[in-house]
């Protein structure tokens, strides 16, 4: 498979990712709407490679990375909206 191509299909499944936490946010979101006991809070981070051999430290260290910067924004951003 050429690099472009490869490059197409992280790209691809990066996109898709993205959009299953979207919905599985949105989700949490509407539960916490209509749950009076229980809050649930969730962050993620997602890291990819045409290829993981070798290279899987390497990934879930970039993963752990996205996960604490998506943790950091939705904490700024809940601390604006009470600023607010």
């Amino acid at each position: 498979m050429e690099k472009g191509v490869h490059t197409e299909v992280i790209t691809l499944k990066c996109m898709y990712i993205e959009k299953l936490l979207a919905d599985i946010s949105r989700q949490i979101h509407k539960y916490n709407e209509q749950s009076t006991n229980i809050k649930i809070k969730m962050s993620a981070g997602i890291a990819f490679s045409n290829t993981s051999i070798g290279n899987m430290n390497e990934l879930f260290a970039q993963a752990d990375k996205n996960m604490y910067r998506e943790k950091k924004a939705k904490k700024q951003s809940s601390k604006h909206a009470l600023n607010c």
